[in-house]
């Protein structure tokens, strides 16, 4: 008798299973949505990808207006590509971004990143370029 109960059991188990819809989450974006990337791309001259080869920690008395826990680096990279801009672009950049310290207190060790730039001209100054926000480089 135990034998036929858990053979009927069994046999309702793919109907049960069935009857209950299965239930499927969105995974979190782990980076920017595209909304996020069109509000960047708009006000943007320029959208360059680069590859970071030198990074320097700016001085605290010289990084006027940085929030609090994050630190201001002078970056030097190579671009890789300029993905929109009607002015060509060098093949080196300069440009300063503002960056989270990591857990351990100190910066980000981003060289040889790839990155996604936003920006516009730095006036006067063949080479460096301004970004466009504090989020523009991705």
């Amino acid at each position: 008798m135990l034998q036929i109960a858990s053979f009927a059991l069994l046999a309702l188990a793919p109907a049960a299973a069935m009857a209950q819809p299965a239930v499927q989450t969105a995974a979190a974006p782990t980076g920017p949505t595209y909304a996020d990337l069109a509000d960047l791309a708009v006000p943007a001259d320029s959208v360059i990808r680069a590859q970071i080869r030198k990074q320097a920690v700016v001085e605290p008395a010289r990084a006027a207006g940085v929030a609090p826990g994050h630190v201001r680096l002078y970056i030097e990279a190579r671009t890789t590509a300029l993905l929109k801009g009607s002015s060509p672009v060098g093949e080196s950049l300069r440009y300063l971004v503002d960056v989270p310290l990591g857990a351990n207190g100190k910066p980000p060790k981003l060289k040889k990143r790839e990155v996604l730039l936003f920006t516009r001209r730095s006036a006067g100054r063949p080479g460096d370029i301004a970004l466009t926000g504090p989020r523009a480089q991705i």
